[in-house]
């Protein structure tokens, strides 16, 4: 398909500057308020009979609870029936609201993933021989899971994902037979650390890098700390991998900051930012991003976190780009904001597809 300028890319949030400043100072009451941002916000709040309102109803349907008390000495707060009631009622109308929370809660988790320094418990060298382990885990479509290794490794795990890990006296090595899972890699030279994927072996000592296996023979590897060397391997079963050789001369070196992509036919690496990262990796906030990418892909995104599926009347509305942050567990919100900033008409079709269409023809 034909790169479409990115003049054209339709960005899905909110149209006024009230709903965007009210998301901001909702992420900040979120985290709490200092003197001179009270003061700030007690302004705020009285130049426009608006702001109350704009940041209240922020507040509830983002079902904020602490923000709602915290509000209390700042605006009136209705009654505690009436916020029921209203949750209740809340539907698409606060779809494009929630896309300019997601935009700022996203700006904090970037903030986060780029500099928060290494978790203090993250264990040091293992010394000596270490026991013998093997772990099996999967998680369901729209479920994420932490998993703690044996050995000390932290590996994260998004929707559909399977894999298999192991560790014998010269190696540790995880298969990842589907989906998409961050590795923090315990510190371990004695024992490599090799996530294997889609005919690819990824081998790091200490480090964290995010692996996506996106189908038998495409791949996806994304580092985040440390380094690591990707190299092409047949698939073996756990119980049939020779200890590990040094890395061969077509081994692909990444450093933090890369992005390694793969299939059958096409091998690439590119430089990518720490803005990009946190994007590629917002999954594990229980946010998705779209940066100007076709409506298909980002539909084919969507369907990952759910088992609903979309359908087109008329294939131009696939092409439209568009640009925004959800939540991966609110289809509701995205649809909504598809017919709100698209103009397009969604219809729900007996068997659970969505059909999507412009207004005049569907």
């Amino acid at each position: 398909m034909a790169e479409t300028p990115m003049a054209k890319v339709v960005r899905l949030r909110p149209r006024t500057e009230v709903d965007t400043d009210a998301a901001v100072w909702l992420t900040r009451l979120d985290r709490g308020l200092s003197d001179s941002e009270r003061g700030q916000l007690e302004l705020w709040l009285e130049t426009d009979p608006r702001h109350p309102t704009a940041l209240m109803e922020l507040a509830k349907a983002w079902d904020s609870l602490e923000t709602l008390g915290a509000l209390s000495g700042l605006v009136e707060l209705p009654d505690r029936e009436v916020v029921a009631a209203r949750r209740r009622r809340r539907t698409a109308a606060f779809a494009a609201v929630s896309v300019t929370v997601g935009l700022v809660a996203l700006a904090a988790w970037r903030a986060f993933i780029i500099d928060a320094p290494p978790r203090s418990s993250d264990p040091v060298a293992i010394a000596g021989e270490a026991a013998v382990w093997s772990v099996s885990a999967s998680t369901r479509i729209g479920e994420r899971q932490v998993l703690d290794l044996p050995d000390g490794s932290r590996v994260s795990m998004n929707t559909q994902t399977r894999l298999q890990a192991r560790q014998d006296g010269s190696s540790r090595r995880v298969e990842l037979l589907a989906g998409e899972a961050t590795f923090e890699v315990a510190h371990d030279p004695a024992h490599p650390f090799i996530v294997h994927a889609a005919e690819r072996d990824i081998r790091a000592v200490g480090t964290v890098f995010t692996v996506r296996a996106r189908s038998k023979d495409s791949v996806s590897v994304i580092v985040s700390q440390g380094r690591v060397a990707v190299t092409a391997a047949p698939r073996l079963r756990l119980a049939d991998i020779p200890a590990p050789s040094a890395p061969s001369t077509s081994t692909r070196l990444l450093q933090a900051g890369e992005r390694y992509e793969a299939s059958r036919a096409t091998v690439q690496t590119t430089r990518i930012s720490a803005e990009d990262i946190a994007d590629a990796l917002a999954w594990q906030n229980g946010m998705i991003v779209f940066q100007g990418e076709p409506l298909t892909e980002a539909l084919d995104e969507i369907s990952r976190y759910t088992d609903v599926r979309f359908e087109f009347d008329d294939p131009t509305i696939g092409g439209m780009r568009v640009a925004g942050v959800f939540r991966v567990d609110d289809l509701p919100g995205f649809i909504a904001a598809l017919q709100v900033n698209l103009g397009v008409t969604a219809t729900s079709k007996p068997d659970g597809t969505w059909l999507l269409s412009h207004p005049t023809t569907g």
